[in-house]
């Protein structure tokens, strides 16, 4: 007993040190200090000490204080001595550094929700119209986050005293009262009726700053299904004058539509949208397109939304046509097959002949969702010839990404259509001018014979490896060695030792030491040893160093 008394005795003198840091260690002890020195005393003492250690110039203990004030409301003697923590409380609300004054209300708010009616009306109430009309504005911008604990429990007399005053603060000279009061408006509206709220909010949306616009549409949102008036200022913001807050409002539509539970009520301000002057505000309005669609009946979508999305095909923009293309093709769901077919197909065959390539490449991104619109029926006839002019396309990332299609349109169309349109340029594909692409096609590959069989790919690739393996181009004899590595059982195990046997004696090292490399990893597939062992044999002696290495090592791994 005598030890915690020296120790808590210790720890009130750390709070008289000079060295900060000291006073943090004794600050973060106040609960364990306030324990031992009874409610009373910490009422009388301590508290007023601490509201001396305000003046402390380090924000740091400043800091500390905030937090700990709060945890104090314990060890005061219950809720009806709370008011005394107040007036320090207050003192951190009007700091001009933003983290004190969070924490000093956080604990205000703490202390507020337990002090009773008679106490909040006679010593909160003040606190609040004390930092409201403060000429510092940071005082003015903590009040506003004060109001929604108390305003439930004051007298109607009360109420309206700091309803008025709230208004007020919304109406302040300076941007950042206003900011602090748009975010906290959709808080306190529980005790305000509906015509008051929307003339607050209407005084709000007339403001200039695009930063009090943004936190007076997020109380919006946070009260609107129970406020559906206010979709009044939605409609606003839709045609504000600012990109960003139009922006902002296409942003949140998947919570605007919840909380109506309809998307008709802002149809034609979203329909707007689609021409707006900013790239940005056009881009966000497609891609929010699926959030409405499902919303509307197809008769709104084709007299209403497609006519303003066709447009866009003339576009000056990259990313208003990418997202274009994304849209175009979720569309596709909405609107049935022979919808699709008839408006959306001459939209996207446009897209495909873009001058960029990203726009191009955006089609076989996104052909997924136009195939499962129109039909598998119908991808024969319609997107199959899209991606064939893509196929040859000069951007070798557009070829890569359409070959990243065929396994799937290999499941959709089966194995006698896929090998009528599709197969023989695939296979082309194996020798393009692009790593990237021969890898792609591969893997491509490699993928359907596990829909078609090993049968399907070797009557097609085998003659293309053995092609590739006599081919001038040093590219193509290297593609043939990784393709004879990943489709060794496909090809035959004789067929593809003969083409590493005739690559074992290329006039390039490269060519050389890879077959030897690929022979280690194939050494378990092949059955006679003696015939690896007596190639490496003669690749043991290569004028260059790098074949004779990797023929040593795969000699040793045998």
């Amino acid at each position: 007993m005598e030890e915690d008394l020296d120790s808590i005795l210790c720890l009130i003198d750390e709070l008289k040190s000079e060295d900060y840091t000291v006073r943090l260690h004794a600050i973060s002890n106040l609960e364990q200090i306030a324990t031992a020195i009874g409610d009373e005393r910490t009422r009388e003492e301590l508290v007023p000490y601490l509201t001396e250690l305000l003046e402390d110039d380090n924000q740091e203990v400043l800091l500390a204080i905030a937090v700990r004030l709060g945890d104090l409301s314990k060890h005061v003697g219950g809720a009806e001595h709370m008011a005394c923590l107040l007036s320090p409380l207050h003192n951190l609300a009007s700091n001009e550094e933003s983290t004190i004054q969070e924490k000093a209300i956080e604990s205000l708010n703490r202390i507020s929700s337990q002090l009773p009616p008679p106490i909040l009306e006679e010593s909160y109430v003040p606190l609040i119209q004390s930092l409201a009309t403060s000429d510092w504005y940071s005082a003015r911008i903590a009040s506003c986050s004060l109001f929604h604990i108390a305003l439930p429990r004051l007298s109607s007399a009360k109420q309206n005293e700091l309803s008025q005053l709230f208004v007020e603060l919304a109406k302040d000279d300076t941007p950042m009262v206003r900011r602090s009061a748009a975010s906290n408006l959709g808080k306190i509206c529980q005790t305000w009726d509906s015509s008051e709220l929307t003339k607050l909010f209407d005084v709000l949306s007339f403001d200039d700053h695009d930063s009090v616009k943004q936190m007076t549409l997020e109380s919006v949102l946070k009260i609107l299904p129970k406020h559906r008036e206010l979709i009044s200022i939605l409609k606003k913001y839709s045609r504000d004058k600012s990109w960003r807050i139009r922006y902002a409002v296409l942003e949140n539509l998947n919570i605007i539509i919840e909380a109506l539970g309809t998307a008709q009520d802002l149809l034609n301000e979203i329909t707007s949208l689609l021409s707006d002057s900013e790239p940005e505000v056009k881009c966000i309005a497609l891609l929010k397109l699926e959030i409405i669609l499902p919303k509307v009946n197809v008769a709104t979508i084709e007299t209403q939304i497609l006519p303003a999305v066709e447009k866009l095909t003339k576009d000056t923009s990259l990313y208003v046509k990418l997202s274009l293309m994304q849209a175009i093709c979720k569309f596709s769901t909405y609107l049935g097959d022979e919808k699709s077919i008839i408006r959306l197909l001459p939209v996207v065959a446009q897209l495909v002949k873009d001058d960029s390539y990203e726009v191009r490449m955006s089609f076989a991104e996104n052909i997924q969702n136009f195939n499962a619109a129109i039909g598998q029926d119908k991808i024969l006839l319609f997107s199959v010839p899209l991606l064939m002019q893509l196929m040859n396309d000069q951007q070798w990332r557009v070829r890569m990404k359409v070959i990243e299609c065929l396994p799937q349109l290999a499941g959709l169309l089966g194995v006698d259509k896929f090998s009528e349109q599709i197969a023989v340029p695939m296979m082309k594909w194996v020798e393009d001018t692009a790593y990237s692409v021969r890898e792609a096609v591969l893997e491509a590959i490699s993928q359907i014979t596990g829909i078609f069989g090993s049968e399907w790919t070797k009557i097609r690739l085998a003659p293309v490896v053995m092609q590739l393996s006599t081919s001038p181009v040093f590219n193509k004899r290297m593609t043939a060695i990784r393709a004879v590595r990943k489709f060794t059982k496909v090809i035959g195990l004789d067929e593809s030792f003969e083409c590493l046997k005739s690559l074992a004696n290329d006039k390039v090292p490269n060519v050389r030491f890879n077959v030897a490399k690929t022979l280690k990893d194939l050494a378990g597939i092949f059955e006679n040893k003696n015939d690896i062992r007596k190639l490496l044999g003669g690749m043991k002696n290569d004028p260059d160093a790098d074949v004779r290495f990797f023929a040593e090592d795969t000699l040793r791994s045998l």
